[in-house]
């Protein structure tokens, strides 16, 4: 098992922050692809063995490589016999393209990113390297995954999907708040509506009030239950959040009441 060290992050703190606000698009993607690899890539060992080359980013290549890693493949699918959620796609016995297109090798870029711990070590800036794993999570959410759907790559999208489902497992073992919201966001690209509102409850659940999150995520909560067509739900649940919740946080509180009021009138 090799030892990456996870570089500094003051160098790279601008350029995250601008990928944190951008729109999830394909630059978007590709930007924090580069973002994961300068942080690491230093410390990739000499020679690069077998896989390292699937997380060298390479924006300007002219040909994608000739097949995918098997190991990590191997890897992501050893992981499918302990998943019983019926919401997940099955994981792909084989591929159907002998060469992979640009699109599918973004796709395998990023679920060999998403599936590094813990088969590599991460040491040094460890929380910088996850939050930039959490920001390509949500580009493969929200870029990656429908644009594989709309090209009819199914082998590599179910892939992908099982690749983020193991991420939130395997990356995030100490914070539970933060595998619960990833979580979230997989079930409502799948359609699992019942179980994406369940996780953003766990993920609200263990934030702290002081969190910066905590407001986002509580929003997120009551209009998951308002959609759900439980208004009373709703206003409950925002009235025990502006029990429990710091004074200032009070007049926000108000404001999703009052358009929780709005929306459903």
């Amino acid at each position: 098992m090799a030892r990456l060290k996870a570089g500094t992050r003051n160098p790279w703190e601008d350029r995250y922050r601008e990928l944190l606000v951008a729109d999830y698009t394909r630059e978007s993607l590709n930007g924090t692809l580069a973002l994961l690899w300068t942080v690491i890539g230093q410390s990739v060992p000499k020679g690069k063995p077998d896989g390292w080359t699937v997380l060298e980013y390479n924006e300007h290549g002219k040909t994608a490589p000739k097949g995918f890693n098997q190991q990590i493949i191997a890897f992501i699918r050893s992981f499918a016999p302990f998943v019983r959620e019926a919401f997940l796609p099955p994981m792909p016995d084989s591929f159907s393209e002998k060469r992979p297109s640009r699109q599918a090798w973004l796709a395998e870029r990023t679920w060999a990113f998403l599936v590094l711990q813990p088969s590599q070590t991460i040491t040094e800036e460890t929380g910088f390297f996850r939050d930039i794993q959490s920001l390509l999570f949500l580009n493969a959410a929200y870029y990656l995954l429908p644009q594989l759907d709309g090209q009819s790559q199914s082998e590599e999208r179910n892939c992908l999907t099982h690749a983020m489902f193991m991420h939130t497992f395997i990356a995030w073992r100490d914070r539970p708040a933060q595998a619960h919201f990833i979580r979230s966001v997989l079930m409502d690209y799948l359609g699992a509506a019942e179980e994406k509102r369940k996780q953003a409850y766990y993920s609200f659940m263990l934030t702290p009030p002081t969190d910066h999150s905590y407001l986002t995520k509580a929003q997120t909560c009551a209009f998951d239950l308002l959609e759900a067509g439980n208004r009373e739900a709703a206003v409950a649940f925002l009235l025990s959040v502006a029990r429990f919740s710091p004074t200032e946080n009070v007049p926000e509180i108000q404001e999703m009441l009052t358009s929780i009021t709005q929306a459903a009138s």
